[in-house]
């Protein structure tokens, strides 16, 4: 669908996303404003929720195993509070789920 609404000559850039249990554990993911950072994070967050009703993927392949959560924090780049501050507030978010 995504390939539909895209202007004429323009493609869409496919991506690969690898966690495991061993080695590649977290994403760790940076770039400048505008760069598509929040749509990959929700991208991977969907599939793996897709997968865990037995829904189909949009993949090559997936080996996806249970889930129990999906997590993801959205900084902004510009904030007012302190650090601290800013890691005491997301750890009591947490907690509330």
């Amino acid at each position: 669908m995504l390939k539909q609404i895209l202007p004429p000559g323009e493609k869409f850039k496919t991506n690969d996303c690898v966690i495991d249990n061993k080695n590649d554990q977290i994403i760790l993911l940076t770039g400048p404003n505008m760069a598509g950072k929040s749509v990959y994070l929700r991208q991977i967050g969907l599939i793996v929720l897709m997968a865990q009703i037995g829904s189909f993927v949009p993949a090559k392949s997936a080996k996806i195993g249970l889930v129990d959560r999906i997590l993801l924090v959205l900084v902004p780049a510009i904030t007012l509070l302190p650090a601290k501050v800013l890691f005491w507030l997301r750890c009591r978010k947490q907690q509330t789920f």
